[in-house]
Protein backbone atom coordinates (compact mmCIF):
# COMPACT_ATOMS: atom_id res chain seq x y z
CA UNK A 1 0.00 0.00 0.00
CA UNK A 2 1.06 3.62 -1.07
CA UNK A 3 1.60 6.18 1.47
CA UNK A 4 -0.99 8.15 -0.18
CA UNK A 5 -3.92 4.66 -0.18
CA UNK A 6 -2.58 4.83 3.98
CA UNK A 7 -3.10 8.66 4.85
CA UNK A 8 -6.25 8.50 2.45
CA UNK A 9 -7.45 5.27 4.70
CA UNK A 10 -7.11 7.06 7.48
CA UNK A 11 -8.78 9.77 7.18
CA UNK A 12 -11.45 8.10 5.92
CA UNK A 13 -12.05 6.53 9.49
CA UNK A 14 -15.49 7.96 10.95
CA UNK A 15 -15.16 8.47 14.41
CA UNK A 16 -12.32 9.95 16.65
CA UNK A 17 -12.40 6.40 18.18
CA UNK A 18 -11.70 4.41 15.18
CA UNK A 19 -8.97 6.38 14.39
CA UNK A 20 -7.43 6.01 17.97
CA UNK A 21 -8.06 2.50 17.46
CA UNK A 22 -5.87 2.58 14.35
CA UNK A 23 -2.88 4.65 15.50
CA UNK A 24 -3.11 1.88 18.85
CA UNK A 25 -2.66 -0.82 16.05
CA UNK A 26 -0.39 1.02 13.90
CA UNK A 27 2.20 1.78 17.38
CA UNK A 28 2.22 -2.20 17.73
CA UNK A 29 4.56 -2.60 14.68
CA UNK A 30 6.62 0.00 14.95
CA UNK A 31 10.33 -0.78 15.41
CA UNK A 32 12.86 0.70 18.16
CA UNK A 33 14.23 2.93 15.69
CA UNK A 34 10.69 3.96 14.21
CA UNK A 35 9.61 5.01 17.83
CA UNK A 36 12.90 6.97 17.89
CA UNK A 37 11.49 8.85 14.64
CA UNK A 38 8.24 9.38 16.07
CA UNK A 39 9.65 10.45 19.12
CA UNK A 40 11.66 12.92 17.61
CA UNK A 41 8.73 14.75 14.96
CA UNK A 42 6.28 14.66 18.50
CA UNK A 43 9.18 16.81 20.37
CA UNK A 44 9.01 19.18 17.60
CA UNK A 45 5.79 19.46 17.66
CA UNK A 46 4.25 22.58 19.92
CA UNK A 47 0.97 22.18 21.55
CA UNK A 48 1.24 25.81 23.11
CA UNK A 49 -1.42 27.79 22.30
CA UNK A 50 -0.85 31.66 21.92
CA UNK A 51 -4.00 33.73 23.60
CA UNK A 52 -2.40 36.61 23.00
CA UNK A 53 -1.16 36.56 19.38
CA UNK A 54 -3.99 34.05 18.02
CA UNK A 55 -7.61 35.44 19.64
CA UNK A 56 -9.32 38.66 19.18
CA UNK A 57 -8.10 41.47 21.73
CA UNK A 58 -11.24 41.52 23.75
CA UNK A 59 -11.11 37.55 24.75
CA UNK A 60 -7.53 38.26 25.37
CA UNK A 61 -9.22 40.75 27.86
CA UNK A 62 -11.19 38.73 29.02
CA UNK A 63 -8.70 35.98 29.91
CA UNK A 64 -6.83 38.42 31.99
CA UNK A 65 -9.46 39.88 33.90
CA UNK A 66 -9.80 36.39 36.02
CA UNK A 67 -5.87 36.90 36.65
CA UNK A 68 -4.08 38.86 39.63
CA UNK A 69 -4.09 42.25 38.59
CA UNK A 70 0.02 42.32 38.47
CA UNK A 71 0.05 39.47 36.00
CA UNK A 72 -0.27 41.64 32.29
CA UNK A 73 2.19 43.94 33.81
CA UNK A 74 4.98 40.52 34.33
CA UNK A 75 3.63 39.00 31.15
CA UNK A 76 4.62 41.89 28.91
CA UNK A 77 8.32 40.74 29.03
CA UNK A 78 7.11 37.29 26.37
CA UNK A 79 7.25 39.17 23.21
CA UNK A 80 6.29 42.71 21.17
CA UNK A 81 3.09 41.55 20.38
CA UNK A 82 2.52 40.96 24.06
CA UNK A 83 3.72 44.29 25.19
CA UNK A 84 1.35 46.19 22.62
CA UNK A 85 -1.56 44.24 23.82
CA UNK A 86 -1.17 43.99 27.98
CA UNK A 87 -0.11 48.18 27.94
CA UNK A 88 -3.91 49.03 26.69
CA UNK A 89 -5.43 50.86 29.10
CA UNK A 90 -8.67 49.07 28.30
CA UNK A 91 -7.76 45.68 29.45
CA UNK A 92 -7.01 47.29 33.39
CA UNK A 93 -10.41 49.93 33.69
CA UNK A 94 -12.95 47.29 33.80
CA UNK A 95 -10.81 45.90 37.06
CA UNK A 96 -10.51 49.37 38.28
CA UNK A 97 -14.04 50.33 38.07
CA UNK A 98 -14.60 47.27 39.66
CA UNK A 99 -12.64 47.83 42.55
CA UNK A 100 -13.48 51.23 42.98
CA UNK A 101 -17.20 50.54 42.42
CA UNK A 102 -17.47 53.12 39.65
CA UNK A 103 -16.59 56.16 41.77
CA UNK A 104 -13.54 57.22 39.91
CA UNK A 105 -13.82 58.00 36.00
CA UNK A 106 -11.50 55.90 34.06
CA UNK A 107 -13.20 57.29 30.87
CA UNK A 108 -10.11 58.95 29.77
CA UNK A 109 -7.43 57.42 31.93
CA UNK A 110 -3.84 56.81 30.01
CA UNK A 111 -1.77 53.30 30.42
CA UNK A 112 0.13 55.56 33.18
CA UNK A 113 -2.82 56.33 34.77
CA UNK A 114 -3.86 52.57 35.02
CA UNK A 115 -0.63 51.56 35.88
CA UNK A 116 -0.44 53.86 39.01
CA UNK A 117 -3.59 52.49 40.01
CA UNK A 118 -3.03 49.19 39.83
CA UNK A 119 0.51 49.46 41.32
CA UNK A 120 -1.93 50.51 44.50
CA UNK A 121 -4.23 47.65 44.37
CA UNK A 122 -1.40 45.64 44.34
CA UNK A 123 0.40 47.11 47.19
CA UNK A 124 -2.69 46.68 49.23
CA UNK A 125 -3.07 43.26 48.31
CA UNK A 126 0.43 42.28 49.02
CA UNK A 127 0.79 44.41 52.05
CA UNK A 128 3.67 46.42 50.77
CA UNK A 129 3.60 49.91 51.28
CA UNK A 130 5.35 52.96 50.22
CA UNK A 131 5.69 54.58 53.69
CA UNK A 132 5.06 54.54 57.41
CA UNK A 133 4.62 57.53 59.71
CA UNK A 134 4.02 57.99 63.49
CA UNK A 135 2.64 60.87 65.37
CA UNK A 136 2.41 60.73 68.70
CA UNK A 137 -1.20 60.88 70.94
CA UNK A 138 -1.12 63.33 74.21
CA UNK A 139 -0.25 61.47 77.27
CA UNK A 140 -3.65 62.07 78.58
CA UNK A 141 -5.50 60.29 76.35
CA UNK A 142 -4.80 57.02 78.35
CA UNK A 143 -4.63 58.72 81.68
CA UNK A 144 -7.89 56.95 84.05
CA UNK A 145 -8.70 60.97 85.28
CA UNK A 146 -9.63 60.97 81.36
CA UNK A 147 -12.07 58.97 81.79
CA UNK A 148 -11.40 56.96 78.68
CA UNK A 149 -9.48 53.47 79.40
CA UNK A 150 -7.30 53.58 76.39
CA UNK A 151 -8.29 55.21 72.76
CA UNK A 152 -11.96 55.68 72.62
CA UNK A 153 -12.95 54.04 69.33
CA UNK A 154 -15.94 55.58 69.07
CA UNK A 155 -14.24 58.75 68.16
CA UNK A 156 -11.69 57.95 65.32
CA UNK A 157 -12.78 56.69 61.00
CA UNK A 158 -10.46 56.51 57.69
CA UNK A 159 -12.80 57.29 54.87
CA UNK A 160 -10.99 57.62 51.53
CA UNK A 161 -7.86 60.20 52.10
CA UNK A 162 -9.15 61.47 55.58
CA UNK A 163 -8.67 60.29 58.94
CA UNK A 164 -11.56 61.58 61.37
CA UNK A 165 -10.15 62.17 65.02
CA UNK A 166 -11.61 63.77 67.88
CA UNK A 167 -8.07 64.52 69.92
CA UNK A 168 -7.82 64.99 73.62
CA UNK A 169 -9.47 66.79 75.52
CA UNK A 170 -12.36 65.35 72.88
CA UNK A 171 -13.94 69.05 72.16
CA UNK A 172 -12.96 69.17 68.61
CA UNK A 173 -13.05 67.12 65.38
CA UNK A 174 -9.98 67.06 62.90
CA UNK A 175 -9.95 65.71 59.38
CA UNK A 176 -7.02 65.24 58.39
CA UNK A 177 -6.33 65.05 54.06
CA UNK A 178 -3.44 62.50 54.88
CA UNK A 179 -2.37 63.18 50.91
CA UNK A 180 -1.66 66.78 51.47
CA UNK A 181 -1.10 66.84 55.33
CA UNK A 182 -3.75 69.27 55.74
CA UNK A 183 -6.45 69.66 58.73
CA UNK A 184 -9.54 71.25 59.52
CA UNK A 185 -11.07 71.28 62.83
CA UNK A 186 -14.47 71.64 63.90
CA UNK A 187 -16.34 71.57 67.43
CA UNK A 188 -19.58 71.79 69.12
CA UNK A 189 -21.73 74.94 70.20
CA UNK A 190 -19.98 75.84 73.75
CA UNK A 191 -17.13 73.23 72.84
CA UNK A 192 -19.44 70.31 74.24
CA UNK A 193 -17.38 67.17 74.83
CA UNK A 194 -17.84 64.89 71.35
CA UNK A 195 -18.64 61.61 72.26
CA UNK A 196 -18.76 59.54 68.82
CA UNK A 197 -18.49 60.26 65.02
CA UNK A 198 -19.27 58.60 61.67
CA UNK A 199 -18.60 59.26 58.17
CA UNK A 200 -19.36 58.11 55.06
CA UNK A 201 -17.78 59.23 51.41
CA UNK A 202 -19.77 62.71 51.47
CA UNK A 203 -20.10 63.61 55.00
CA UNK A 204 -18.76 63.43 58.97
CA UNK A 205 -21.26 63.61 61.93
CA UNK A 206 -20.75 63.58 65.52
CA UNK A 207 -22.55 63.38 68.69
CA UNK A 208 -22.16 65.30 71.88
CA UNK A 209 -21.47 63.68 75.12
CA UNK A 210 -25.04 63.88 76.18
CA UNK A 211 -26.10 62.37 72.52
CA UNK A 212 -28.89 65.17 72.06
CA UNK A 213 -27.20 67.01 69.10
CA UNK A 214 -25.82 65.88 66.23
CA UNK A 215 -23.46 68.26 63.88
CA UNK A 216 -23.02 67.51 59.84
CA UNK A 217 -20.68 69.08 57.91
CA UNK A 218 -19.16 68.04 54.33
CA UNK A 219 -15.18 66.93 53.56
CA UNK A 220 -14.06 70.11 53.17
CA UNK A 221 -15.55 72.14 56.59
CA UNK A 222 -17.87 74.90 53.87
CA UNK A 223 -21.29 72.98 54.58
CA UNK A 224 -22.56 72.29 57.72
CA UNK A 225 -25.73 71.43 59.89
CA UNK A 226 -26.98 70.09 63.17
CA UNK A 227 -30.31 68.89 64.46
CA UNK A 228 -31.59 67.86 67.71
CA UNK A 229 -32.88 64.53 69.06
CA UNK A 230 -34.39 62.62 72.04
CA UNK A 231 -31.57 61.20 73.49
CA UNK A 232 -32.80 57.33 73.08
CA UNK A 233 -32.53 58.33 69.55
CA UNK A 234 -28.78 58.30 69.67
CA UNK A 235 -28.49 54.94 70.67
CA UNK A 236 -27.35 54.02 67.43
CA UNK A 237 -25.80 56.38 64.56
CA UNK A 238 -24.00 56.12 61.17
CA UNK A 239 -23.61 57.97 57.91
CA UNK A 240 -24.52 56.99 54.50
CA UNK A 241 -23.30 58.88 51.29
CA UNK A 242 -25.50 61.73 52.24
CA UNK A 243 -27.97 60.60 54.67
CA UNK A 244 -27.48 60.26 58.55
CA UNK A 245 -29.88 57.68 60.58
CA UNK A 246 -30.18 57.76 64.00
CA UNK A 247 -32.25 55.56 66.32
CA UNK A 248 -33.00 53.71 69.48
CA UNK A 249 -35.49 51.29 71.40
CA UNK A 250 -38.42 52.82 73.26
CA UNK A 251 -41.35 51.63 74.67
CA UNK A 252 -41.59 48.32 72.76
CA UNK A 253 -40.55 50.13 69.50
CA UNK A 254 -37.47 50.79 66.87
CA UNK A 255 -37.41 54.40 65.71
CA UNK A 256 -35.39 55.84 63.17
CA UNK A 257 -34.40 59.50 62.48
CA UNK A 258 -33.45 59.39 58.67
CA UNK A 259 -31.67 62.96 57.54
CA UNK A 260 -30.84 64.13 54.40
CA UNK A 261 -27.79 66.92 53.85
CA UNK A 262 -29.03 68.41 50.68
CA UNK A 263 -32.69 69.02 51.66
CA UNK A 264 -31.16 69.76 55.57
CA UNK A 265 -34.65 67.69 56.71
CA UNK A 266 -35.44 64.23 58.16
CA UNK A 267 -38.40 61.89 59.37
CA UNK A 268 -39.08 60.07 61.82
CA UNK A 269 -40.08 56.01 61.24
CA UNK A 270 -41.55 54.35 64.26
CA UNK A 271 -41.53 50.21 63.82
CA UNK A 272 -43.31 47.96 66.20
CA UNK A 273 -41.44 45.62 67.49
CA UNK A 274 -44.04 42.98 67.07
CA UNK A 275 -43.13 42.77 63.96
CA UNK A 276 -39.63 41.32 64.88
CA UNK A 277 -38.35 38.22 66.41
CA UNK A 278 -37.44 39.54 70.08
CA UNK A 279 -40.83 41.91 70.44
CA UNK A 280 -41.28 39.61 73.86
CA UNK A 281 -37.96 40.86 75.63
CA UNK A 282 -37.68 44.29 77.23
CA UNK A 283 -36.13 47.32 75.80
CA UNK A 284 -32.94 46.88 78.00
CA UNK A 285 -32.49 43.68 76.79
CA UNK A 286 -31.80 44.77 73.30
CA UNK A 287 -28.87 46.36 71.12
CA UNK A 288 -29.52 47.50 67.63
CA UNK A 289 -27.11 48.25 64.78
CA UNK A 290 -27.62 49.99 61.12
CA UNK A 291 -25.95 49.95 58.08
CA UNK A 292 -27.93 52.33 55.57
CA UNK A 293 -27.69 51.60 51.79
CA UNK A 294 -28.89 55.41 50.35
CA UNK A 295 -28.78 53.93 46.72
CA UNK A 296 -31.58 51.74 47.44
CA UNK A 297 -33.41 53.58 49.97
CA UNK A 298 -32.88 51.01 52.41
CA UNK A 299 -30.78 50.07 55.90
CA UNK A 300 -30.03 47.20 57.40
CA UNK A 301 -31.34 46.87 60.94
CA UNK A 302 -29.46 44.37 63.21
CA UNK A 303 -31.12 43.20 66.38
CA UNK A 304 -29.15 41.25 68.81
CA UNK A 305 -29.74 39.90 72.70
CA UNK A 306 -27.10 41.53 75.32
CA UNK A 307 -29.00 39.49 78.55
CA UNK A 308 -27.66 37.11 80.08
CA UNK A 309 -29.51 34.90 82.72
CA UNK A 310 -27.79 36.16 85.82
CA UNK A 311 -28.73 39.60 85.12
CA UNK A 312 -31.94 39.43 83.88
CA UNK A 313 -33.25 35.96 84.05
CA UNK A 314 -33.75 35.16 80.17
CA UNK A 315 -31.79 32.21 78.80
CA UNK A 316 -30.74 32.08 75.54
CA UNK A 317 -30.61 29.43 73.06
CA UNK A 318 -28.51 30.41 70.18
CA UNK A 319 -25.94 33.07 69.46
CA UNK A 320 -27.70 34.53 66.11
CA UNK A 321 -28.28 37.68 65.16
CA UNK A 322 -31.40 38.67 63.27
CA UNK A 323 -31.77 41.89 60.66
CA UNK A 324 -33.59 43.16 58.65
CA UNK A 325 -33.78 45.21 54.96
CA UNK A 326 -36.26 48.30 56.13
CA UNK A 327 -36.92 50.70 53.12
CA UNK A 328 -36.35 54.50 54.12
CA UNK A 329 -40.39 54.23 54.28
CA UNK A 330 -40.49 52.06 57.35
CA UNK A 331 -41.46 48.84 55.12
CA UNK A 332 -39.74 45.94 56.12
CA UNK A 333 -38.68 44.14 52.72
CA UNK A 334 -36.17 41.54 54.00
CA UNK A 335 -36.18 38.93 57.23
CA UNK A 336 -33.14 37.16 57.87
CA UNK A 337 -31.07 35.66 60.87
CA UNK A 338 -27.33 34.20 61.09
CA UNK A 339 -26.38 31.88 63.26
CA UNK A 340 -22.67 32.82 65.13
CA UNK A 341 -20.69 29.22 64.99
CA UNK A 342 -19.66 27.75 68.37
CA UNK A 343 -16.28 25.28 69.42
CA UNK A 344 -18.72 23.43 71.26
CA UNK A 345 -21.48 23.12 73.59
CA UNK A 346 -21.92 26.82 76.03
CA UNK A 347 -23.43 28.38 78.65
CA UNK A 348 -24.77 30.61 76.22
CA UNK A 349 -25.29 34.72 77.05
CA UNK A 350 -25.36 37.96 75.32
CA UNK A 351 -23.65 39.19 71.92
CA UNK A 352 -22.80 42.39 71.36
CA UNK A 353 -21.60 44.55 67.93
CA UNK A 354 -18.34 45.88 68.40
CA UNK A 355 -17.83 47.61 65.01
CA UNK A 356 -19.37 47.98 61.33
CA UNK A 357 -16.07 49.06 58.98
CA UNK A 358 -17.01 49.09 55.39
CA UNK A 359 -14.26 46.75 53.30
CA UNK A 360 -14.70 47.28 49.93
CA UNK A 361 -16.92 50.16 47.88
CA UNK A 362 -19.35 48.04 46.61
CA UNK A 363 -21.67 47.86 50.24
CA UNK A 364 -19.18 45.41 51.95
CA UNK A 365 -18.79 45.71 55.54
CA UNK A 366 -16.85 43.87 58.54
CA UNK A 367 -19.38 42.89 61.43
CA UNK A 368 -17.56 41.98 64.73
CA UNK A 369 -19.57 40.62 67.37
CA UNK A 370 -18.76 40.06 70.54
CA UNK A 371 -19.89 36.89 72.67
CA UNK A 372 -20.20 36.00 75.85
CA UNK A 373 -20.77 32.67 77.06
CA UNK A 374 -19.48 30.27 80.02
CA UNK A 375 -18.24 33.23 81.60
CA UNK A 376 -16.00 33.73 78.91
CA UNK A 377 -15.93 35.68 75.35
CA UNK A 378 -15.15 35.51 71.91
CA UNK A 379 -15.39 38.04 69.28
CA UNK A 380 -16.71 36.52 65.54
CA UNK A 381 -15.91 38.38 62.42
CA UNK A 382 -18.26 37.96 59.07
CA UNK A 383 -18.68 39.81 56.14
CA UNK A 384 -22.07 41.19 54.92
CA UNK A 385 -22.86 42.45 51.84
CA UNK A 386 -25.58 45.53 52.11
CA UNK A 387 -26.47 44.88 48.38
CA UNK A 388 -27.57 41.01 48.52
CA UNK A 389 -27.99 40.94 52.60
CA UNK A 390 -25.70 37.87 53.12
CA UNK A 391 -23.51 36.77 56.14
CA UNK A 392 -20.37 34.92 55.56
CA UNK A 393 -17.37 34.13 58.57
CA UNK A 394 -14.44 35.40 57.11
CA UNK A 395 -11.87 33.75 60.29
CA UNK A 396 -12.15 32.14 63.36
CA UNK A 397 -13.51 32.70 66.64
CA UNK A 398 -10.62 34.72 68.54
CA UNK A 399 -10.66 34.81 72.21
CA UNK A 400 -11.82 38.08 73.63
CA UNK A 401 -7.96 38.24 75.58
CA UNK A 402 -5.91 38.01 72.70
CA UNK A 403 -4.66 41.27 72.53
CA UNK A 404 -4.60 41.63 68.39
CA UNK A 405 -6.72 43.81 65.97
CA UNK A 406 -8.03 42.62 62.59
CA UNK A 407 -9.37 44.71 59.63
CA UNK A 408 -9.62 43.92 56.01
CA UNK A 409 -10.33 45.85 52.64
CA UNK A 410 -11.19 43.46 49.52
CA UNK A 411 -9.56 40.36 50.34
CA UNK A 412 -6.62 41.58 51.74
CA UNK A 413 -6.56 41.61 55.63
CA UNK A 414 -4.54 43.22 58.29
CA UNK A 415 -3.12 42.04 61.58
CA UNK A 416 -1.85 44.18 64.66
CA UNK A 417 -0.54 42.49 67.21
CA UNK A 418 0.57 43.71 70.58
CA UNK A 419 2.74 42.07 73.09
CA UNK A 420 3.90 43.21 76.84
CA UNK A 421 7.61 42.27 76.83
CA UNK A 422 7.97 43.71 80.58
CA UNK A 423 6.62 46.59 83.01
CA UNK A 424 6.41 49.86 81.03
CA UNK A 425 7.50 48.31 78.10
CA UNK A 426 5.61 47.04 74.84
CA UNK A 427 5.78 45.57 71.26
CA UNK A 428 3.29 46.20 68.29
CA UNK A 429 3.80 44.71 65.01
CA UNK A 430 1.49 44.92 61.87
CA UNK A 431 1.02 41.42 59.74
CA UNK A 432 -0.93 40.44 56.32
CA UNK A 433 -2.69 37.96 56.03
CA UNK A 434 -2.47 36.16 52.67
CA UNK A 435 -5.87 36.58 49.92
CA UNK A 436 -8.76 35.25 52.04
CA UNK A 437 -7.62 35.59 55.40
CA UNK A 438 -5.53 32.46 55.65
CA UNK A 439 -1.87 31.82 56.36
CA UNK A 440 -0.57 34.93 58.23
CA UNK A 441 2.73 35.88 56.64
CA UNK A 442 5.28 35.09 59.47
CA UNK A 443 7.48 37.51 59.14
CA UNK A 444 6.06 41.00 60.49
CA UNK A 445 5.43 43.94 58.26
CA UNK A 446 6.59 46.52 60.42
CA UNK A 447 7.38 46.18 63.93
CA UNK A 448 7.49 49.02 66.87
CA UNK A 449 9.00 48.79 70.50
CA UNK A 450 8.43 51.65 73.14
CA UNK A 451 9.25 52.15 76.60
CA UNK A 452 8.19 54.16 79.66
CA UNK A 453 4.51 54.07 78.27
CA UNK A 454 1.95 55.63 80.67
CA UNK A 455 -0.57 53.21 79.42
CA UNK A 456 1.34 50.27 80.93
CA UNK A 457 0.60 50.18 84.74
CA UNK A 458 -1.63 48.57 87.33
CA UNK A 459 -4.90 50.58 85.94
CA UNK A 460 -4.55 49.24 82.92
CA UNK A 461 -3.37 45.72 83.28
CA UNK A 462 -0.78 45.92 81.13
CA UNK A 463 -2.79 45.92 78.32
CA UNK A 464 -2.02 48.07 74.90
CA UNK A 465 -5.60 49.55 73.22
CA UNK A 466 -4.95 49.14 69.65
CA UNK A 467 -7.38 50.20 66.95
CA UNK A 468 -6.63 49.11 63.08
CA UNK A 469 -8.40 50.51 60.09
CA UNK A 470 -7.64 49.95 56.51
CA UNK A 471 -9.06 50.87 52.91
CA UNK A 472 -7.42 51.05 49.45
CA UNK A 473 -4.74 53.80 50.30
CA UNK A 474 -3.77 53.59 53.74
CA UNK A 475 -3.67 51.78 56.99
CA UNK A 476 -3.97 53.50 60.24
CA UNK A 477 -2.58 51.81 63.07
CA UNK A 478 -3.39 53.39 67.03
CA UNK A 479 -1.18 51.61 69.50
CA UNK A 480 1.58 52.49 72.11
CA UNK A 481 0.49 56.26 72.33
CA UNK A 482 0.73 56.77 68.74
CA UNK A 483 -0.71 56.86 65.53
CA UNK A 484 0.59 54.88 62.93
CA UNK A 485 0.04 55.63 59.17
CA UNK A 486 1.31 53.29 56.42
CA UNK A 487 0.38 54.68 53.01
CA UNK A 488 0.05 52.56 49.70
CA UNK A 489 0.07 55.83 47.54
CA UNK A 490 2.55 57.07 45.76
CA UNK A 491 1.91 61.22 45.94
CA UNK A 492 1.14 61.14 49.98
CA UNK A 493 2.58 63.94 51.71
CA UNK A 494 2.24 62.15 55.48
CA UNK A 495 5.51 62.66 56.31
CA UNK A 496 5.72 66.29 56.00
CA UNK A 497 6.41 67.97 59.45
CA UNK A 498 5.48 71.20 58.98
CA UNK A 499 1.33 69.99 58.27
CA UNK A 500 0.86 67.06 60.29
CA UNK A 501 0.60 68.15 63.64
CA UNK A 502 -1.04 66.88 66.66
CA UNK A 503 -2.30 68.01 70.29
CA UNK A 504 -2.34 71.75 68.90
CA UNK A 505 -5.34 72.59 71.50
CA UNK A 506 -3.22 72.07 74.06
CA UNK A 507 -0.64 74.45 73.11
CA UNK A 508 2.37 71.53 72.36
CA UNK A 509 3.17 70.91 68.57
CA UNK A 510 3.69 67.35 68.00
CA UNK A 511 5.24 66.70 64.15
CA UNK A 512 5.15 63.72 62.03
CA UNK A 513 8.49 61.65 61.87
CA UNK A 514 9.42 59.17 60.02
CA UNK A 515 9.18 55.50 61.46
CA UNK A 516 11.71 53.32 59.19
CA UNK A 517 10.18 49.54 58.49
CA UNK A 518 11.65 46.67 59.60
CA UNK A 519 14.39 45.42 57.94
CA UNK A 520 13.54 43.30 54.38
CA UNK A 521 10.03 44.02 54.64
Amino acid sequence: MSTLALLDAFRALPTNAARKEALSALADEFSPYEWRQMQALANARSFHFDIIGELPTELAFHVFSYLDIATPFRLQTVSRRWCNVLRSADLFKPRLRDWYDNTLDFEDASYEDCFDKAQAIYRVQTGKFLEVSATRLLHELYHSDSGVEGPNFERIRLVDDFLVDIPYPFRHLRVTNLRTGQYWIAHADGREVISSVAASSQLIAFWTQHRQTCYVFDFTGTRKAKFRLPPFMSGIATCGERTVICGGITNGNIELYLWDLDSSSGKTLRLDQSLFNYHALPDHCLAINLIPNPRSSTCTLFITRTCEARWCGHQNQDLSIHYYNIAFDGQILQNNSFMIPLPGPAILAGATITSIRPINRKGGFLVKVFCRYDHDGHIASFQFDADTQVCNIVEQLTRSSDHTKTACWEDSFYRAEEEILERNAARISLLHWNTGGSNISKDPLFVDEREDLALINSTHAGIVATQLLVNDRFVVMVAMEKTYVFSFAAEAKTTKADEFQVGEVQGERFVLRKVHPKAGS
